[in-house]
């Protein structure tokens, strides 16, 4: 049986004592390889860096074979990598559940888990409730989709998978940049058209699952920004900072419109306040807007057009 550890675990894990539990449990995932799950993890953190929330936080890349996650951001005492072992032996060895309480611990999964994802989940009884009220209030799960057959077959299977858990609450991301369509994800609302598509209206509705559009950026951009983090070292602010980005002026600020839309994509979910702790002030994360984000799409739901950007 499979079980999620830390790169590092400590000499007894077992023995840790939880004093608070996790707000929020996001696992950012989707099953299908390629679909944008590492990208949609970047675009969030970074967003949180810019919110300078990063005290709340608490981020692992459980992805063993492109660790992009933790090298953008292996420098943030808040990173860490995980990984999936088979070893029953080990089962309590650094959980994530135990290892870093923050108000907000994310998880990005790597692909082809599922199997090994659902029997560590069954094994350790992270969607139990017994265990949830333990260690985090609500569990938020990313789905990340590129719209292709086999994405919307494993996200119907996802919602089946765990539709009676009500503390486990599902958003659907649609990739814009993976398709090939620029936004266009109209044709998943054609259900008369095939059976999974019906499926896939049905659960929508009657589970009220939010849908975002992750925002496009072109090829070119795209490739010259992810050369620029993973080989120059660079972090997001400077890729849109003035004499400090190696994007010449029109791409740079062709990213930095596209840090603002990710910022509107995210603000739609996030909300924050600011206190004053030791006469400083502190960003704290208020809430995730889950249930304002179901209300605010009930009318496209009504009208059958939530696939329509």
């Amino acid at each position: 049986m499979p079980t999620v550890k830390q790169q590092q675990p400590s000499d007894n894990p077992s023995s840790t004592k939880i004093s608070e539990i996790i707000k929020y449990l996001i696992i950012i995932g989707g099953e299908k390889g390629g679909v944008g799950k590492s990208f949609l993890t970047r675009y969030l953190l970074s967003f949180l860096i810019r919110e300078s929330a990063e005290s709340e936080i608490a981020c692992y890349d459980a992805d063993p074979s492109v660790d992009d996650v933790y090298q953008l951001f292996s420098d943030k005492p808040w990173m860490e990598k995980a990984f999936f072992t088979l070893d029953k032996y080990r089962v309590q060895e650094g959980s994530i559940i135990v290892s870093k309480i923050k108000p907000m611990v994310i998880v990005n999964l790597p692909s082809n888990i599922r199997k090994n994802f659902d029997n560590f989940c069954e094994q350790n009884k992270l969607f139990e409730e017994e265990l949830q009220q333990e260690t985090y209030e609500t569990c938020y799960f990313f789905f990340v989709s590129d719209g292709s057959y086999q994405s919307v077959k494993l996200f119907v299977e996802h919602l089946e998978r765990y539709k009676d858990k009500p503390f486990l609450k599902t958003v659907l991301f649609l990739n814009a940049g993976q398709n090939g369509n620029s936004y266009d994800f109209s044709y998943l609302g054609n259900k008369n058209d095939f059976d999974v598509l019906s499926n896939l209206a049905n659960q929508i509705k009657t589970y009220k699952v939010p849908v975002l559009t992750i925002p496009e950026l072109p090829p070119l951009i795209r490739f010259k920004v992810d050369a620029l983090l993973s080989e120059k070292g660079l972090k997001f602010h400077q890729l849109i900072t003035k004499g400090e980005s190696e994007l010449i002026t029109l791409e740079r600020l062709h990213f930095q419109g596209h840090l603002t839309k990710f910022d509107n994509l995210f603000k739609e979910l996030f909300e924050f306040k600011k206190t004053q702790e030791n006469n400083r002030e502190i960003i704290k994360l208020e809430k995730i807007k889950y249930d304002d984000l179901v209300k605010n799409q009930e009318t496209l739901r009504n009208q059958e057009r939530l696939f329509v950007a």
